[in-house]
């Protein structure tokens, strides 16, 4: 989905996962569209591989690849998703 014309969000194509890479994971946004919501539409999100840890603070389980909601801003192992 394109941006609306009403939207005040940097990214230009809706449903977005991009960025760098950093400490051999990748940084980005994941997110929709929606011109009717206030506030940040979009959120950091980190993709991690296994046997990678972001930080030392890193408590999730290191041995899968795991996406970490929040970018790990509010803890990571309670915003780890796992790849089975």
């Amino acid at each position: 989905m394109n941006r609306p014309a009403s939207s005040s969000a940097a990214a230009k194509v809706g449903a977005v996962v991009s960025g760098p890479l950093q400490a051999s994971a990748m940084q980005g946004e994941i997110g929709v569209f929606d011109p009717e919501a206030t506030g940040a539409m979009f959120d950091p999100v980190e993709i991690v591989p296994k046997n990678v840890k972001l930080t030392a603070a890193d408590d999730s389980d290191s041995m899968h690849d795991r996406l970490i909601a929040g970018g790990g801003q509010d803890g990571y192992r309670k915003q780890a998703y796992y790849r089975e």
